[in-house]
C-alpha cells in the first residue's frame, strides 16, 4: 500500500471564522459545498467544528443522538449542564433539555 495524504485544503472564505488547530476546510467535488476534515483523527463534518453547539439526529432505528463538532463528540446522551441543542432534522430549530425526576 502507498502512503495517503491528505486530501488538499482550500483558503478560508471571507468572513469565515478562522478554525481549531488541526481542522482543515475542503470543498466536495459533487456539490460545491464546503466541509471540514481533521485529518489526524479522521473526523469530517458540514458544521464549522469551532461551533461549540450540540445537533441532534437519528440513528436507522429511530434512536436519538447528539453530535459536537468542536469537540469531535457522538453520544446518546447530552453532558450535563447542557441546556439546549440543534434539532438537525428540522432545519437546526434550537430544542430545550427537559431535565426532570420521572
Amino acid at each position: 500500500g502507498g502512503l495517503l495524504l491528505p486530501p488538499a485544503s482550500v483558503p478560508l472564505p471571507e468572513g469565515m471564522p478562522s478554525l481549531p488547530p488541526g481542522w482543515i476546510l475542503l470543498q466536495d467535488p459533487t456539490t460545491s459545498r464546503y466541509y471540514f476534515c481533521n485529518p489526524a483523527t479522521g473526523s469530517t463534518t458540514w458544521s464549522h467544528p469551532g461551533d461549540d453547539v450540540w445537533r441532534g439526529y437519528f440513528d436507522e432505528g429511530g434512536k436519538r443522538y447528539y453530535c459536537n463538532s468542536a469537540r469531535g463528540a457522538n453520544v446518546w446522551e447530552l453532558p450535563e449542564g447542557v441546556e439546549r441543542f440543534l434539532d438537525a432534522a428540522n432545519d437546526d430549530e434550537v430544542v430545550e433539555v427537559r431535565r426532570g425526576k420521572e
